[in-house]
């Protein structure tokens, strides 16, 4: 039987480079998603967007300056 072809992030973890990406939330704009990844960013977490949803990584080791 052939595997049903749905969207690659439908996982709730993904892991790239080493470091395992939870997922957050998904939107519909992409630019929504940006701007979630944006705020996680600047709470100090490496964050992806993958296809529209928002992916959370570890704490980033550089620590933003304020």
């Amino acid at each position: 039987m052939p595997r049903k072809k749905g969207s690659k992030s439908s996982s709730k973890t993904k892991k790239i480079g080493g470091i395992t990406f939870s997922k957050v939330s998904c939107h519909k704009k992409k630019t929504d998603a940006s701007k979630a990844a944006k705020n996680l960013r600047a709470k100090g977490y490496t964050a992806r967007v993958i296809g529209g949803c928002v992916f959370k990584g570890r704490k980033s080791k550089t620590k933003k300056r304020k």
